[in-house]
């Protein structure tokens, strides 16, 4: 659900919008993006939201997920930008501040303080 969430949901509106950003004299596509992407590890392409084995599924599985989405998504608004050079798109990935939510659950209180 993860990569539903943040990576492929951005790519398909952003798809299913592309001809009509391309009428305007400027457009932008922003995805919000994370810090988070830098803690991806290596892909099993076979279970991206790491769905399988779920009962061994902790918070670092959970963590991994989002960050590999971010990465997708980074990845996404890099071509996509290199792609739509030559056009009146402009695409970014901008990462906003770390907000306190639900992914932060579990976390020790000196690791929270880090943040």
């Amino acid at each position: 659900m993860t990569m539903a969430t943040n990576f492929l949901g951005p790519f398909l509106l952003t798809h299913l919008l592309l001809d009509l950003l391309k009428k305007p004299d400027n457009s932008r596509i922003i995805n919000i993006s994370s810090d988070g992407h830098r803690m991806a590890k290596e892909f099993d392409f076979d279970d991206i939201n790491f769905e399988t084995g779920w009962e061994k599924v902790n918070h670092s599985m959970g963590f991994q997920a989002y960050a590999r989405s971010k990465l997708c998504l980074n990845l996404f608004s890099f071509i996509l930008s290199e792609k739509l050079e030559q056009t009146n798109i402009d695409v970014f990935a901008v990462s906003p501040v770390i907000l306190l939510t639900q992914i932060f659950i579990g976390i020790c209180e000196v690791c929270m303080a880090l943040l």
